[in-house]
């Protein structure tokens, strides 16, 4: 019964969440026109006198601005308390399980935090442009009730990655005498995951990430990832769609800067997204099982706050999205629901862990690779 709730709610959540990542790194080209004025006997702040006075073009600003110093780093979480998201779900449902207070735990407590740092004498807005590999270190961290669970990060052209195992199998109910059991009888060639287990980082240079880029193009008769030219070309579709449907209105300025309200009809967002999407290798293979006269003809409302110069947060409330015909989400119905993302241009150290176990992934994939042809030369009669 609980799981009703939950399920009405992943939904949601993954909507909201790729909804605002897409706006996030793409507002840059909400440009300088339309979007409204101050309203009506709003009075200036001193940081909104310095702003321009479109609101679209302080937001491009504000985006912009975020790749102008060495580093920047965005923080993915729920805004709320938990105590409020329980409330919302029993109010949908009471009997909560341990199961679904351990998913609302990870949602109120966890956050995903993305950060990146340009080399020495650089600024990202130059990284962007030169589109030059390795000049740029990168950090990606999966953080759960108070420590990381996974990262990943990428120093130059080599990758790193490192888990909490061990919480993450207790989590799915997994034993660590089942885990044993399990790693004992991995092959040799698999020892790196004995290793992972134990919480040590694992290694993939640039040469394996290479030779893996080429087996994948391989496979799939394509590039896995569009290459410069298309990827701008990409950025630049996605940015006008966003300017296309998004307009922009300014509201009071709080502690969190000038407040600026975003405004998109869900579904027009939805179709010029998903023509993004289709774009994109196997992307039109995901798009066209998408019936998007699903998707609720209504507005959706994302908040944003620009402090100085620059974009300081962006917050969506998912509880936006309930139906207020439908019985399910009465629970849902004018409730703050916040995603958040938080943004900061402070400076981050993203170094190589001083050890760590190579893994040869290219290695890896050819045995995976002859595995299986073996197994369906094995199967042809």
């Amino acid at each position: 019964m609980a799981t009703a709730a939950r399920t009405r709610l992943r939904p949601t959540v993954a909507a909201a969440l790729a909804l605002t990542t897409a706006g996030a790194f793409a507002l840059s080209a909400c440009g300088s026109s339309g979007g409204g004025a101050f309203g009506k006997g709003t009075q200036k702040t001193a940081e909104q006198s310095k702003a321009p006075s479109d609101p679209k073009a302080q937001l491009a600003a504000g985006v912009d601005n975020l790749t102008a110093g060495s580093a920047l780093t965005s923080v993915f979480k729920y805004g709320g308390t938990e105590a409020q998201l329980t409330d919302i779900i029993k109010a949908q449902d009471p009997t909560l399980t341990a199961s679904d207070m351990q998913g609302i735990k990870a949602l109120t407590t966890g956050d995903l935090t993305f950060s990146v740092q340009a080399a020495a004498g650089k600024t990202l807005k130059q990284v962007q442009a030169d589109a030059k590999p390795g000049e740029s270190n990168a950090s990606f961290l999966i953080d759960y009730d108070g420590g990381p669970l996974v990262q990943l990060r990428t120093i130059g052209q080599d990758a790193y990655f490192q888990g909490d195992a061990k919480r993450i199998l207790a989590l799915a109910k997994v034993s660590d005498a089942q885990a044993q059991q399990t790693l004992a009888q991995l092959p040799p060639q698999y020892s790196f995951v004995k290793d992972a287990y134990a919480g040590k980082w694992l290694k993939v240079d640039a040469a394996s990430l290479s030779t893996v880029q080429g087996q994948l193009k391989s496979l799939a008769g394509t590039a896995a990832t569009p290459d410069a030219t298309a990827q701008k070309q990409l950025i630049a579709q996605l940015q006008a769609a966003l300017s296309r449907d998004f307009t922009v209105t300014r509201k009071e300025s709080t502690a969190k800067g000038d407040h600026l309200v975003l405004t998109a009809p869900l579904r027009s967002l939805a179709t010029d997204l998903t023509g993004v999407l289709a774009k994109l290798p196997g992307g039109a293979t995901v798009t066209k099982s998408l019936d998007l006269s699903k998707v609720p003809d209504r507005p959706i409302i994302v908040d944003a706050y620009v402090k100085g110069t620059a974009l300081e947060e962006l917050s969506l409330n998912v509880a936006q999205f309930a139906d207020p015909a439908n019985p399910d989400d009465k629970a849902l119905v004018g409730k703050d629901l916040p995603i958040v993302i938080d943004f900061s241009s402070a400076s981050v150290d993203i170094s190589a862990p001083a050890t760590s176990t190579a893994v040869d992934l290219g290695a890896l994939l050819k045995q995976f690779g002859g595995a299986l042809g073996g197994a369906s030369a094995g199967s042809t009669s």
